[in-house]
Order: C-alpha cells, then structure tokens, then sequence
C-alpha cells in the first residue's frame, strides 16, 4: 500500500497516467484447482506485472505482451491479484478466486431447485435466510495430506450472519457405505432413513461444534472443521483420513442431507 506522502507527490499535478491493457486468460475466476499451485498467464502492453497472492507478491517482465507465472495456493479460496504496471506509473488491476481442496476422489451433482423437502418446505420468512442457501447442488470429497474434505456447493449465498465457523445456516451430514441392503435410520434426531446402511457419517455444522465423523450410533469419533469459500459457494468439512479407517473412498457410496441449523 502506498504511504500519504506518496500518494500526494503522484497525484498533486493533477497528470493522468496512462492505463495499460491488461488481460487474463488463467485461471478463470471460480476454478477449482487439483494442485496447490496454479499458472497465472495474461496479456498486457505494460512492462511489468505484479502477481500478488496470500500476501506473497512476485514481479514477472512480460515478454511479447505475454506473461506467465505459477503462484502457490493454500487450502480454501485463493484471491489472485494481477497488477499491471506502464512506465509512467499508470496501472491496471485483476483479481480471480481460485479454490484449492486437495486431490478429488468422488462426488456427485444434484439437480437445482429442489430445496423444498418432500415439496412442501418453505424457507422460513427472516431475511437472513436468503433463496437457495439449503438447495445443495453437488459434493465433493477431497484428500489433502492427512485430510479429507467434504465439499457441499449450495445454490445460494454462503452468510454467516449468526457468528459462526464460516456458515450459520446450513447443517450437513455425509453418509458412507456399500450402496447396497435395506433402509436403516440415519444418524439420531435427524428424523429420516437412508437409504441403504451406512458405517459412518460425517457432519458439517458451524454453529454448535458438532462437526466431525459419527457412528450409527451417534457417537462422534473425531472432529472436523468448517472451511468455507462464499466467493464459490462452496461449504467443506474437514475430517482426519485416521477416522475413516477401511473406507475406500473412491469406490464407497455417499449420500448427503441437507438440513437448516437452528436452535
């Protein structure tokens, strides 16, 4: 950031500098990386471009009007600034988000506008809670390290208006198994069935720390954490692989609820 006193020496003429021309071609804003790294590239007539992310910031010289740079990710949403800078001074400015989970394994999409029960569930009339923030339109289950993620993209805003770990509105529950035998209750309170059986169940709840990995029978085996990217819509839990001993995640079954976390 500038200081006042330089701000004051650039702009006390009352000169305008020039505007160089500045575009980006990757990533595109929203993108969900595989790798914790991801390739900035753009054109521009300006003779030096600034890529700043997660407070590390690189200088790249464009050549031929092109430039290209990798730039680390960190886990969650990324916020990619690309400064062009002319050599009056002049700049131009733009920003992407570019998520980072770790490397996929299994998921899922689900059809838009169907956050409304067995049909007749109506959101409740506060205006905090805002269309689409319970129509769940796809999971995805990720491996970082010695995480996995449980990634929910909802329809609507991600808010967090009561304070809580990232989300306030939302409560999620993953259940995992073979696909295969007859309906058996769902984790306790939820009032519904799965349904085929189901081993363990993950939770994603911002509000009551409850999130984590449970047993049919309620009995939670390890915590989890929210990590939430509103700029993509994306909601993901974050559990220890050591919880989920003997599942193979990318040949189990998942199945998600999706239900309102109120008091």
């Amino acid at each position: 950031m500038e200081t006042p006193a330089v701000v004051a020496q650039r702009y006390a003429s009352g000169a305008q500098r020039s505007v160089p021309a500045l575009e980006l071609t990757s990533p595109a804003d929203g993108t969900v990386a595989d790798q914790p790294q991801v390739t900035v590239r753009g054109t521009t007539d300006a003779t030096k471009v600034y890529i700043g992310v997660g407070g590390n910031v690189q200088a790249v010289t464009p050549q031929d009007g092109a430039f290209e740079a990798t730039v680390p990710l960190a886990l969650g949403g990324n916020k990619i600034t690309v400064v062009a800078q002319a050599d009056d001074g002049g700049t131009n400015m733009r920003q992407v988000t570019v998520v980072s989970f770790g490397t996929r394994v299994g998921g899922f999409t689900d059809p838009s506008g169907d956050d409304n029960g067995p049909g007749t569930y109506v959101y409740p009339t506060n205006p905090v809670y805002q269309p689409g923030i319970f129509d769940l339109t796809g999971l995805d289950v990720y491996v970082d390290g010695d995480d996995v993620l449980f990634v929910a993209t909802i329809r609507g805003e991600v808010t967090n208006q009561f304070g809580g770990q990232g989300i306030s509105h939302q409560r999620f529950n993953v259940y995992l198994g073979s696909g295969t035998g007859d309906t058996v209750p769902a984790l306790p309170g939820t009032n519904m069935d799965t349904a085929s059986p189901w081993t363990q169940a993950v939770v994603g709840d911002g509000r009551f720390d409850t999130a984590g990995v449970y047993t049919p029978d309620g009995r939670r085996t390890a915590a989890g954490h929210i990590l939430a990217v509103p700029e993509t819509h994306h909601i993901a839990v974050v559990v220890p692989s050591s919880a989920l001993a003997g599942i193979d995640l990318a040949s189990a079954h998942y199945g998600i609820a999706m239900f309102g976390n109120a008091e």
